[in-house]
């Protein structure tokens, strides 16, 4: 269900920061402005998402502090 919904998913593992999956409507959008990105749309699953940022460590220190992430328990 994931791979066809409108909307853009994208999903990270937590230790490296690799994109591990990208559904459909993440693959067509990032093709819609690649002239503006660092790599391809095609080769965004298994790149790091460092690629997207100046200060890669900036990032990885919010994503790994859990404080930072969304509380998905009631």
């Amino acid at each position: 269900m994931v791979e066809v919904m409108p909307v853009n998913v994208m999903v990270c593992d937590i230790k490296t920061f690799d994109v591990l999956y990208a559904n459909k409507a993440t693959i067509e959008t990032l093709r819609s402005i690649e002239h503006a990105l660092p790599i391809k749309a095609k080769d965004l699953v298994g790149s790091s998402i460092d690629v997207f940022h100046k200060n890669p460590s900036h990032q990885r220190g919010m994503l790994a502090n859990e404080h930072n992430l969304p509380d998905l328990l009631p």
